[in-house]
């Protein structure tokens, strides 16, 4: 329907240009399932059951069996990464400490300075 629809409006608009029409590129696109793969490109962190992935996977059965990384380095990695999180929040926590710290040291130093009339 998109593409009928865009056809529509590029024949209205026929005398403007003589690159390609939209509607055909894209219907072309659609056909030969390039379209998905730009779809998978806007959508890459979406869900493996998103429509794009569905599409390709149909495209390309044999996908998944392309896959080079086991489970358990998969694992691994999940794991190692999970670690350096819980390091940076706790590192993150610390961080936020002492500058809280900072800035409350400097707002008593201001007030001392203001209470001592050197401003």
């Amino acid at each position: 329907m998109f593409v009928n629809v865009l056809e529509e409006e590029q024949q209205k608009r026929a005398g403007y240009s003589s690159m390609p029409r939209m509607a055909a590129l894209m219907q072309e696109s659609m056909e030969s399932g390039r379209f998905w793969f730009h779809e998978l490109v806007y959508a890459c962190f979406e869900s493996p059951d998103s429509r794009a992935w569905v599409a390709i996977r149909q495209l390309l059965p044999s996908l998944d069996d392309l896959v080079t990384v086991s489970g358990p380095e998969i694992d691994s990695f999940v794991d190692r990464k999970m670690e350096e999180l819980r390091r940076y929040t706790v590192e993150w926590a610390s961080m936020q400490e002492e500058i809280k710290q900072k800035e409350a040291d400097f707002q008593a130093l201001k007030e001392r300075v203001e209470e001592d009339g050197c401003v």
